[in-house]
């Protein structure tokens, strides 16, 4: 038994990808849903509504946003 505690890894894998006719197949056992916005849409969107996005997504665009989007990270 591990007792009380609980290890939670994950792999995160974030992709920037620019185009017109771009499409994603998500596995239904790890994606509910996704939804293509802007770096600027999404960091007004957790502004506003910060209990929607997990804490991971919050903590990996803080850490490393500038990393992913260069200098349009807004």
């Amino acid at each position: 038994m591990w007792g009380a505690v609980w290890l939670n890894m994950r792999l995160s894998r974030y992709f920037v990808v620019q185009g017109d006719d771009i499409s994603v197949v998500e596995n239904p056992d790890e994606v509910m849903d996704h939804r293509w916005v802007s770096l600027q849409s999404l960091v007004g969107e957790i502004a506003e509504r910060p209990q929607d996005f997990t804490p991971w997504l919050k903590i990996y665009l803080d850490q490393h946003a500038t990393k992913i989007f260069g200098d349009h990270t807004g």
